[in-house]
């Protein structure tokens, strides 16, 4: 076995074949480790920081890939996994089936080696499997700290297991709840030119459509905190719409009424899992419940489909919970070197953190700070 350390966009460019192959086999497998959504990452946001993509091979095959970069923040080298902290859910590493040990082992001695990172920081990391054991105990042969603790919980609905949408709506909500929900749609559908629409032509016109209300339309576009205020993100939705590898991963169910977005929903899928990736809607319209109705509507299309899993992705709204009882649980992994910037993070993630969560000072934070910030700061 061999390890390679891609450093440039070009190589790992090279590598996509391979790549594809292995997320192919690797039991991690997930739209966020797809080798384009991770370039196209990379292509749009990785100004300023360098790659660190660690590539095991085993003669001329590909057996392991952990896509990560390094970036510098407040005199501190950070590595990321491509995609984080703010776009890519979830993490893994990719590797040979039986194989994991192996290639963390040696990845992990290849970053004791390196001397120019303070923290190892992966978000959301193992959803699907228990690399992230693995990875601490190769990390910890290496003489690196290591520390592991539980991250977000990822809300999904198991579709298979209802059979049908009848059973589903009559499992989570109550006769009454179905009636007003039936009000509500019968209202909204009675709205001029009203229509669901599953959008073809995922192109710079839907993107301008869907920004322009996330920004201006949105109760979150009035708080400053939707998708669209984030530097990079409209180019990098482009870049997805364009790709034809991830055009046919991608969807969008959108409600118009008179041809004007009244609501739209931008879902990924790959092996029957569809993952509800970004929802808004017109606040003018909000007495309809617009967002509610788009959502059981594509929960319906979803067991029409023969989809087998609709996945809500990390937290990040109370609501999922009206729809979904099942969840599965991430871990951050966290390694940090011998040097005196790593023993100051380390007390910090051990001690203060989890301190000032028990305090109730994080309340306090996430009002003074904004969100982009702390997600940018590790605060």
């Amino acid at each position: 076995m061999q390890l390679e350390v891609i450093e440039d966009s070009q190589r790992l460019a090279s590598v996509t074949p391979e790549w594809r192959d292995l997320l192919s086999r690797s039991a991690s497998r997930d739209f966020f480790l797809l080798p384009e959504w991770c370039q196209h990452w990379w292509a749009t946001f990785g100004r300023g920081s360098t790659l660190r993509t660690l590539a095991a091979w085993d003669g001329g095959r590909l057996i392991g890939l952990l896509p990560l970069y390094k970036q510098r923040i407040m005199q501190c080298n950070r590595l990321l996994f491509l995609g984080q902290p703010r776009h890519s859910d979830r993490v893994d590493l990719l590797a040979d089936p039986g194989r994991e040990a192996e290639c963390f082992a040696l990845m992990a001695e290849a970053l004791s080696d390196m001397d120019d990172w303070d923290l190892l920081s992966l978000r959301n990391f193992s959803v699907f499997t228990g690399n992230a054991d693995l990875a601490a105990e190769a990390l910890r042969k290496a003489g690196l700290d290591c520390f592991l603790q539980e991250d977000e919980h990822f809300l999904y609905i198991p579709l298979e297991q209802y059979g049908s949408y009848d059973a589903y709506r009559d499992f989570f909500s109550s006769k009454v709840t179905r009636r007003r929900y039936r009000r509500k749609r019968k209202r909204l559908e009675s709205l001029p030119g009203m229509e669901w629409r599953e959008e073809r032509e995922l192109g710079q016109a839907l993107i301008d459509e869907i920004e322009d209300l996330d920004r201006n339309k949105s109760l979150r576009g009035r708080r400053h905190d939707c998708f669209f205020n984030q530097e990079g993100n409209a180019e990098f939705l482009q870049r997805v719409f364009t790709d034809p590898v991830l055009r046919e991963h991608t969807s969008s169910i959108t409600l118009r009424a008179q041809g004007e977005l009244v609501a739209y929903r931008l879902d990924f899928h790959l092996d029957r899992r569809a993952m509800a990736y970004q929802i808004a809607y017109n606040d003018a319209y909000s007495v309809h419940s617009p967002g509610t109705m788009l959502l059981l509507h594509t929960i319906r299309r979803c067991f029409e489909g023969g989809v087998a899993e609709l996945d809500f992705l990390r937290e990040g709204g109370t609501y999922k919970n009206r729809y979904a009882n099942t969840f599965r649980t991430s871990t951050r992994l966290s390694a940090y070197r011998g040097n005196p910037k790593s023993k100051v993070l380390a007390f910090y993630h051990r001690n203060i953190k989890p301190l000032r969560k028990r305090l109730g000072q994080q309340d306090w934070v996430e009002r003074v700070i904004p969100k982009q910030v702390r997600s940018r700061y590790d605060i």
